[in-house]
């Protein structure tokens, strides 16, 4: 912020790389399966930020706003990859490896690590994206779903609120049929549902 209102857009999209860096690529690592995908999605959100950051206005969190960007470029890389979409094998290694590697985010309720990463990588990029940005990074609602492009405000924050609340549904219910977890209730604090990183 201190750069930006000294004028300063180059300082202050050096500084955001190297403060949020590290941050976004995670969220990267976790929405796309690819090294090579994570690597050029890293490179258009880095050249986004340089390009956009004098538009960046303040009524957004500046790591809010970084998210936003990293969430358009995972969004084109992704929908780039579907058209060759990996074998169950692949998909199976790949997702164990980054699983060890990145450290990436489990839901621990939903059963063992490897077995509830490897389900939530079946979901969508944007149920990945609101799963990582509500239990990971604690987003409020509003911005989750702005980064969503799915508006701002109360009345988008309430829908997106709902809209994570029958995912976990899903989830648990899929970890149930599958055999990973005993059959019983939701967790009924679904802030319950806790970062648990490797």
């Amino acid at each position: 912020g201190v750069c930006l209102r000294d004028g300063d857009i180059e300082g202050a999209a050096a500084r955001l790389l190297q403060g949020c860096g590290a941050c976004i690529r995670g969220y990267l690592r976790v929405a796309l399966s690819e090294d090579r995908l994570v690597r050029d999605a890293f490179s258009a959100f880095s050249e986004a930020v340089w390009q956009r950051i004098r538009r960046y206005r303040a009524e957004k969190r500046l790591v809010v706003w970084a998210h936003r960007l990293a969430y358009v470029a995972a969004k084109e890389r992704g929908e780039t990859s579907r058209l060759r979409k990996p074998s169950s094998t692949r998909k199976a290694k790949t997702g164990s490896r980054d699983l060890s590697r990145t450290r990436a985010a489990t839901l621990q309720p939903l059963g063992a690590a490897e077995d509830a990463e490897l389900m939530r990588r079946e979901l969508s990029l944007e149920e990945q994206t609101l799963l990582t940005l509500r239990i990971d990074r604690q987003f409020e609602w509003a911005e989750i779903a702005w980064v969503l492009s799915q508006g701002s405000g109360s009345g988008a924050g309430a829908q997106m609120a709902r809209r994570f609340e029958r995912l976990v549904a899903r989830l648990h219910a899929t970890a149930v049929a599958r055999g990973l977890i005993e059959r019983g209730p939701l967790p009924a604090n679904l802030a319950s549902l806790q970062l648990s990183r490797r």
